[in-house]
């Protein structure tokens, strides 16, 4: 053992030094540790359901204890809405930001965002279909805090893509249009397609490359000079939204 003062014997020997370190408190990655618990809920989740499923299952795929997933999540309810926020997270995010750090034209952008989308649904198809299976299963159940969390989780991507619809229209790449239900509409047909990817996986992968469904998320933002909503109820829709939206 190195001595740290010159001129004095070291107190302690080399054994018991690595006696004192083997008993030292581990240094435990707490998001790597809430990263493996989520990843086991959700298997867990997908084979078994909401009720069925336990924390003590949970603990056994995570190849930890009880103790240890409580220490990461207070409740069973916590580790779903941590489910549902990184299963969110892993399918939108990089499309989300790929569609906002664009330059393109907006139109351009939402069929590559759409693209973008399908390539994850289908990558995330089955996982993503067991979580619609536990919100079925909760149905009533589904306690109102842990609602209105999971509908501001979904709220989330649709918020940041109405943003960037008013955005086109303030550029003058899009007419004037009501954004909130245009941003509802693409996230609801992403919905369907992602059922539809667990369901017909087949004809999915092959309707994909058509582009018939990237084309059609665009069509759904109106050109300029393209009829439709006046400029100026469109503007009051939009300034009643944001009433609305701030007043929540």
């Amino acid at each position: 053992m190195i001595c740290p003062w010159p001129g004095r014997a070291p107190t302690t020997t080399a054994s018991q030094t690595a006696n004192e370190l083997a008993h030292m408190p581990k240094i435990i990655d707490k998001s790597a540790r809430r990263s493996e618990v989520v990843s086991a809920a959700l298997s867990v989740f997908a084979e078994r359901g909401y009720h069925r499923a336990t924390m003590q299952a949970i603990a056994g795929r995570a190849g930890l204890s009880k103790g240890s997933v409580y220490e990461a999540f207070e409740s069973k309810e916590s580790l779903l809405l941590a489910c549902a926020d990184a299963l969110l997270t892993s399918i939108f995010e990089p499309a989300m930001t790929a569609l906002e750090a664009g330059r393109a034209p907006i139109h351009e952008r939402i069929e590559t965002f759409a693209g973008d989308l399908l390539a994850a649904l289908g990558q995330w198809s089955e996982l993503g279909f067991s979580l619609f299976q536990v919100w079925a299963e909760l149905g009533p159940d589904l306690e109102a805090p842990l609602r209105a969390q999971m509908a501001a989780l979904y709220s989330r991507s649709t918020d940041r893509l109405q943003a960037l619809l008013d955005e086109a229209v303030d550029k003058g790449e899009a007419a004037p249009h009501l954004s909130r239900p245009a941003a509802l509409s693409i996230m609801a047909a992403l919905d369907g397609m992602f059922l539809q990817a667990f369901l017909l996986p087949d004809e999915y992968r092959a309707g994909i490359q058509t582009g018939v469904f990237r084309r059609w998320c665009a069509s759904i933002i109106p050109r300029p000079g393209e009829a439709g909503e006046t400029a100026g109820t469109a503007r009051q829709h939009g300034k009643r939204q944001r009433q609305e939206q701030d007043g929540k």
